[in-house]
């Protein structure tokens, strides 16, 4: 197949604040549909979380977003709070990530877990 960029992910606003995670495919030929388990084995993402503009230092506590990363089975892979965002510089932050990535979750404040879709 031709080389085509497939991300997915999800952008969360708030008060005109954007926050981003992507998970780009590495291989040529992956057409990503959904975050269907089956469609992630043995193959390696980068993970890109970044802010626009630059997330405040006070970033309210109640807002707290905890990006959730997970590879195969259920294990964890690891996961980034709004504390770690913050103590990256004012200009904004990107942080990037190489691993095999099945699931991505957003927890937000009303209690609802938000799943990556495309966009």
């Amino acid at each position: 197949m031709n080389a085509i960029d497939k991300t997915v992910g999800f952008t969360y606003q708030n008060d005109n604040l954007e926050i981003r995670l992507e998970i780009s495919s590495a291989p040529d030929d992956l057409f990503i549909e959904n975050l269907d388990r089956s469609s992630y084995e043995g193959y390696t993402y980068v993970v890109k979380i970044s802010s626009s503009p630059s997330m405040p230092r006070n970033y309210p506590d109640k807002q707290e977003l905890i990006f959730i990363l997970f590879n195969g089975g259920d294990q964890l892979l690891g996961y980034l709070e709004n504390n770690v965002l913050n103590s990256l510089p004012e200009t904004g932050f990107t942080q990037t990530l190489g691993a095999v990535i099945l699931e991505a979750l957003l927890l937000n404040d009303d209690n609802m877990v938000y799943h990556a879709g495309i966009w």
